[in-house]
């Protein structure tokens, strides 16, 4: 959680937070940021987040894949949200 992390690598979760808004900045219609964000929601802050986290695995799993690595990124997501 947030104490390991912080005592391991010297981050916080608005740290981390700020690290993943900026990767969807960068790429908005990344799957896979998407992806990682909502994994990232869910270690940092549980069940407090597991809305904002399954809203980003529906718009990861409604992209549009731009390569075959992205396509699995995509099946990926929508397998999570059928489990």
């Amino acid at each position: 959680g947030g104490m390991v992390g912080s005592l391991t690598y010297g981050v916080s979760k608005d740290k981390s937070v700020q690290h993943y808004e900026r990767a969807l900045e960068l790429l908005p219609k990344s799957a896979i940021a998407k992806i990682e964000y909502g994994n990232g929601m869910l270690m940092l802050f549980g069940n407090k987040k597991v809305k904002d986290a399954t809203k980003l695995y529906q718009e990861a799993a409604e992209s549009t894949p731009a390569d075959a690595m992205e396509a699995l990124d995509v099946a990926f997501a929508k397998s999570e949200l059928s489990d």
